[in-house]
């Protein structure tokens, strides 16, 4: 906590606090300070992965998708699209937005999975037939 007052601009402290946090099951404190985090310019890109993590864990779907969809955006962005960190973000998009009714969204996530291999590939391959099919039905 120290070292936040310390340099409270730093998302990194920010993100240790919520760290410490998260191990003693404090998770509100830890979602608090992850959100700090954020605010700062966190330049490691935990904050937005750990705070989808929490929330998905919480069953708050919504913030969730929002934090997942921001660790994509920003891993997209940094041309680094590999990792169980990416696969986890896509796997959950996917799910989430199919259960909306986002089927378009659901499956470009679905394409982009794809591209890994794994068990995650066969999970994509059959969200995908699930997709198109609710898609064909919705046409009839």
């Amino acid at each position: 906590r120290k070292a936040t007052t310390l340099r409270p601009y730093d998302a990194r402290m920010w993100c240790a606090l919520a760290g410490c946090y998260e191990k003693l099951q404090r998770i509100h404190e830890a979602i608090k300070c992850y959100k700090r985090a954020e605010c700062h310019n966190d330049r490691e890109g935990i904050a937005a992965q750990k705070l989808a993590n929490l929330y998905a864990d919480k069953g708050d779907r919504e913030q969730a998708a929002y934090y997942y969809q921001k660790h994509l955006d920003r891993r997209e962005q940094e041309d680094a699209m590999g990792g169980p960190d990416v696969v986890e973000s896509l796997k959950y998009l996917a799910s989430y937005l199919k259960e909306t009714g986002d089927l378009v969204q659901a499956e470009k996530h679905c394409t982009k999975l794809l591209d890994y291999n794994g068990p995650e590939k066969k999970e994509a391959e059959a969200m995908l037939r699930e997709i198109r099919q609710l898609r064909a039905s919705m046409t009839r």
